[in-house]
């Protein structure tokens, strides 16, 4: 059972490291498409805390699931609650440390948060049709 924990968490992590790849391009290329819209001062640590949050939740909700598969729906919808506050509290952390960018860090930190959400929620549907 370790070993397909294993698997499943890893096969997550490459999807969800080639998945930052390439949001991190698009991000990129959109700024410099429009010079005069800056890239936001945090967006390196906004990436960088949304993949960790998102991997660590992932493989704690695969650990959850293996003990109680009839569960796996309330602890989604536990796991993304508690992001969603420990991501708020980011977010506040944001504006204090550069209040002149508060604005654009919180709307890529914000977006990032839904397409990283969408992310894991469409890997988990994947995962669970593929035992059909």
């Amino acid at each position: 059972m370790q070993h397909n924990t294993g698997n499943k968490f890893f096969s997550f992590l490459k999807s969800l490291t080639l998945f930052t790849f390439f949001l991190g391009l698009i991000v990129t290329a959109v700024f410099n498409m429009f010079p005069g819209i800056a890239m936001p001062s945090k967006a390196i640590a906004v990436f960088s805390i949304m993949y960790v949050i998102t991997a660590t939740g992932h493989y704690l909700l695969i650990l959850a699931n293996q003990r109680s598969p009839q569960k796996r729906i309330t602890l989604t919808i536990i796991s993304i609650t508690v992001k969603l506050f420990i991501y708020t509290v980011f977010a506040f952390l944001l504006i204090l440390a550069d209040k002149p960018n508060a604005t654009g860090n919180v709307a890529l930190f914000f977006s990032l948060y839904i397409l990283y959400t969408a992310f894991e929620l469409s890997f988990s549907y994947l995962m669970l049709s593929q035992k059909k």
